[in-house]
């Protein structure tokens, strides 16, 4: 009688060992499903936020006709009356126009294709066989600012402000 006593409760640690052991399981389980959840839930949000930004930007760089605020070569003082007259307008199908006055006021168009990268954080010119990206440190309402560093030793930043 008392080995069948000692054997029943030996059965019943062993079931009850084995609920146990399922009971973690299915909480382990419900975690890695909230887990999961709450990072689609993130990444979903983020690929919105990115987006919306990309075509903030997108907007701001296609809502006006540019024109040098400031021009400087390797931290040099502003260069901007070579420039005075020239403007730059970008069209929401990745065109831009860029009108130059010369010193006899005579005025030249040139077109070409621009991109901006994936995060609006480089501004690429394409005109013809020819491409050039160009950082951008701002990109506002108010304010286009790149960078262009053809060279190592030449730094040449282009501030621009709407017409």
């Amino acid at each position: 009688m008392e080995n069948k006593r000692h054997e029943l409760q030996a059965r019943a640690i062993g079931e009850r060992n084995w609920l146990f052991l399922l009971y973690l399981f299915m909480q382990s389980l419900n975690s890695l499903r909230l887990f999961l959840v709450l990072l689609l839930l993130a990444f979903s949000s983020c690929d919105g936020e990115d987006d919306k930004e990309y075509e903030t930007k997108k907007g701001f760089l296609t809502a006006h006709t540019w024109k040098y605020e400031r021009v400087s070569i390797n931290g040099s003082a502003n260069r901007v009356n070579s420039f005075p007259d020239d403007r730059f307008k970008f069209n929401m199908d990745g065109s831009y126009i860029k009108t130059t006055t010369d010193l006899d006021g005579n005025i030249s168009k040139y077109d070409g294709n621009w991109e901006l990268n994936s995060d609006a954080t480089q501004l690429t010119f394409i005109q013809g066989t020819m491409r050039f990206t160009a950082p951008i440190r701002e990109l506002s309402a108010k304010y286009l600012k790149i960078t262009r560093n053809d060279a190592p030793e030449i730094l040449i930043e282009f501030d621009f402000i709407p017409e």
